[in-house]
């Protein structure tokens, strides 16, 4: 079971960008965020003496934007949150986000920005 609270602004999953040469690209705020995310994951399990995990995983995941009513923050679309979380654990706390086989998200405001990340296998 990993149990984490990251102290950063929630990101949605930016959609994949084109160059003027037609290469594909994911936006840099997509990137950063996954990045931190990923290494706070990392950081819990190596805490916790964790591996990867090779079976059917259970995410609950709270993102907390500072002030009141997130659900009016453009973009932020509580499944391209979600995504982004997903992701970013992709070969950290498992193999491929393929194996969540349930998923509990949810938006919420409060003082300060955050996401709660627990996760754990399923028997």
């Amino acid at each position: 079971m990993i149990d984490v609270k990251i102290p950063m602004r929630p990101v949605p999953k930016g959609r994949p960008r084109f160059t003027s040469k037609g290469h594909v690209y994911t936006p840099k705020d997509t990137v950063e965020a996954e990045r931190e995310i990923g290494l706070f994951v990392k950081l819990e399990m190596s805490k916790n003496g964790m591996i990867l995990c090779e079976g059917a995983m259970s995410m609950q995941l709270e993102f907390c934007f500072e002030g009141d009513k997130p659900y009016h923050i453009k973009g932020a679309d509580v499944d391209n949150l979600a995504k982004t979380v997903m992701d970013s654990c992709q070969n950290i706390l498992y193999k491929n986000d393929s194996q969540v086989i349930r998923l509990e998200a949810s938006k919420v405001y409060g003082k300060a920005n955050y996401i709660h990340i627990r996760a754990s296998e399923e028997k």
